[in-house]
């Protein structure tokens, strides 16, 4: 059975150019004559049409974890928004077991948690972790003795114990992350969305958020986007990477590995020189700035390695190492995304 089928679904904004906004921002004027001079300004000027999820088709199994990845901006919350009911299509539709997704509306909702990078937001700061929960669980109208049983078990799962009695402004922006969770957890729904929940979390913390839903993924399906490609190797049963608002691939995890397998991918620490002065020689998968101005590179050699250390001791860069390195999802998706 299938948990969920989206049908060409899409999602279109309409919005401002940037041009105008900063004009807006920029005027000097206040009361009537701006509210006057920003009208007419805004009349004059021709929408932006901004494309967020673009005809998408897919399907996903009961029982299945389904990991989304793309580029900032590539439309994962958009989609996961569509699919929570939180926001309607533009055109296209979708089937969340069985209901439909703008015919049935409430009972879709009824049917999913949904956990966001920005859900703490929306917290009670003046409440205490514990009653975030207590409150957020009779908001759901789940009884009270069922309720703290469940909330019981979510903390001492989550690792939350030590801080139940804290408020929102006394919690780092991990427990607000953690707490962000319990509190999506807590209610006992066959769907689960998680919108990059690990976001401001410690090793530890991500580890007991996995060991929890795993522990519960018996009748649940899981659909959560991530950049971490640990998470995706380690928890995706398939992943569809996205770009534009579009699906690029749909695939299980070692069939993206199986593809690079015989890529002879690298990693290395340079310095006193720039990684855009290595494009001749490799195709930099990953390279970011570290201490002492040295980069750190990912990369897939175009001849051998042999020529590529030479062209590097050409250019008076300083080798501190290189290394060969097995092929990870972050390897697949950005291979994928750069070819389109």
């Amino acid at each position: 059975m299938h948990a969920i089928v989206a049908t060409s679904l899409t999602k279109i904004y309409k919005t401002v150019p940037n041009s105008v906004k900063a004009y807006v921002r920029g005027m000097k004027e206040q009361g009537p004559g701006l509210w006057a001079k920003n009208i007419f300004k805004l009349r004059a000027q021709k929408m932006r049409t901004v494309v967020a999820v673009n005809a998408l088709s897919f399907s996903v199994e009961m029982g299945e974890f389904f990991g989304i990845v793309g580029p900032n901006g590539a439309g994962k919350t958009t989609l996961i928004k569509l699919l929570s009911g939180l926001l309607y299509p533009t055109s296209g539709n979708a089937k969340i077991l069985n209901f439909d997704l703008i015919d049935h509306h409430e009972k879709v909702k009824d049917k999913i948690a949904y956990v966001s990078t920005s859900g703490w937001m929306g917290l009670e700061w003046q409440l205490t972790v514990y009653e975030n929960l207590l409150f957020y669980a009779d908001l759901l109208k789940i009884p009270r003795k069922t309720s703290k049983k469940l909330i019981d078990e979510v903390i001492m799962s989550l690792g939350m114990d030590e801080y139940v009695e804290k408020t929102i402004p006394q919690l780092s922006a991990g427990m607000r992350q953690m707490l962000t969770i319990a509190r999506g957890l807590i209610a006992d729904r066959p769907i689960i969305y998680l919108d990059e929940p690990t976001t401001s979390l410690d090793p530890f913390a991500r580890k007991r958020l996995w060991d929890f839903i795993l522990k519960r993924k018996k009748n649940r399906t899981v659909i959560f986007s991530s950049h971490d490609p640990k998470e995706l190797e380690g928890y995706a049963d398939r992943i569809m990477i996205i770009k534009n608002g579009k699906s690029l691939s749909i695939s299980k995890p070692e069939t993206l590995l199986r593809e690079f397998s015989t890529s002879r991918i690298y990693q290395a620490e340079l310095s006193n020189i720039s990684a855009f002065n290595l494009d001749e020689m490799v195709e930099i998968i990953d390279a970011f700035s570290v201490a002492d101005k040295r980069i750190k590179l990912r990369f897939l050699l175009k001849g051998s390695l042999n020529d590529f250390i030479t062209f590097l001791l050409s250019k008076n860069a300083v080798i501190h190492n290189i290394t060969r390195s097995s092929p990870n999802i972050s390897d697949a998706y950005v291979r994928i995304v750069r070819d389109e």
